[in-house]
């Protein structure tokens, strides 16, 4: 499982209504540079992307899969 399918499958049950819920990427991506070396590190402004699209704050936020990430 890529980092991504992770940031998108991790369900955060009722914690995924709280403010910055996005910020999964940011750790998601932390624990698998920590296991992985040779992965490649994201640039910052990739990570807040991800950060964005997971809250919903992206031009195609209907499409996004980790819009609703209460369930």
């Amino acid at each position: 499982m890529t980092p991504e399918e992770a940031m998108y499958d991790i369900s955060l049950g009722r914690f995924g209504e709280w403010a910055e819920s996005g910020r999964i990427a940011q750790n998601v991506m932390a624990v698998y540079l920590e296991l992985d070396s040779e992965l490649a590190k994201p640039d910052f402004m990739e990570v807040l992307r991800r950060i964005s699209e997971l809250e919903g704050y992206t031009d195609d936020a209907e499409d996004t899969p980790g819009k609703d990430r209460s369930a």
